[in-house]
């Protein structure tokens, strides 16, 4: 979380939790993250004209922007690849 927020402005981050909440996110899903949290204080800023740098916000706030793990999709299909391949295996041996 740290290397991502490298140049953004932010306060009172603290990356144990938000890398707790973020278990099974790859690098470019912790960038996600950061991005939708950019576009978040972008829009307060546009709403109310109040200007203010990344904040750690509430809990499940992110949920509810649908962030979740990539990863996991992936590992599920490459599951799924190896299974298909087995069988395959174990067909052209009888």
């Amino acid at each position: 979380m740290e290397l991502k927020l490298a140049g953004v402005p932010h306060e009172n981050i603290d990356s144990r939790a938000i890398g707790a909440a973020t278990a099974h996110f790859s690098g470019a899903d912790i960038e996600g993250v950061v991005e939708l949290a950019k576009d978040y204080v972008l829009e307060e800023y546009v709403s109310n004209s109040t200007e203010r740098s990344i904040r750690q916000g509430r809990p499940g706030t992110c949920r509810k922007r649908a962030c979740k793990p990539s990863t996991l999709d992936w590992l599920r299909t490459a599951r799924n690849l190896v299974k298909l391949r087995r069988r395959r295996c174990q067909l052209q041996r009888r």
